[in-house]
């Protein structure tokens, strides 16, 4: 059987579309975000999980502090999460915060070393937020739906 010239187009097409969407996929499963067992948000669009991260958004709708934390500059799950919900690679995050300080705006979310760190700390404050691997034990915290 022989393929002819547009037929083999519109399979290199469709594989292309498929590379896309495993890609897309496994992006997506780089990380997952997590909060305090005691918060009630099961879900939170992209866009607040940003705002929170930039902390533009301060509040949980109850009306407690949120405290975002975030793993090392060097975690490629923070580089992942960075690139997917910030829209920022490593280096504009960095200048992003250096921006707020020297405003005197804010300060950058605390930084834990590993997944377990983060668990443990989201875990010991009602108010946290974080994310970590995708593959971390997520034992004793709530993983969110970011939608």
């Amino acid at each position: 059987m022989q393929i002819n010239g547009p037929t083999m187009r519109l399979f290199a097409i469709a594989l292309g579309f498929l590379a896309l969407a495993a890609a897309h996929d496994a992006q997506a499963q780089a990380y997952r975000v997590v909060v305090n067992e005691a918060n009630a948000t099961t879900s939170l669009p992209s866009a607040d999980v940003a705002l929170i991260f930039t902390k533009k958004k301060t509040t949980w709708p109850s009306g407690a502090p949120i405290v975002p934390v975030d793993l090392t500059a060097t975690s490629a799950t923070r580089s992942a999460f960075s690139q997917e919900l910030l829209h920022k690679d490593m280096n504009a995050i960095k200048l992003y915060w250096q921006q707020q300080m020297f405003a005197g705006r804010s300060n950058p979310p605390d930084e834990k070393a590993s997944d377990a760190a983060v668990i443990a700390f989201v875990k010991e404050n009602a108010g946290a937020i974080g994310y970590v691997s995708a593959d971390a034990v997520t034992a004793g915290v709530r993983v969110l739906t970011v939608r």
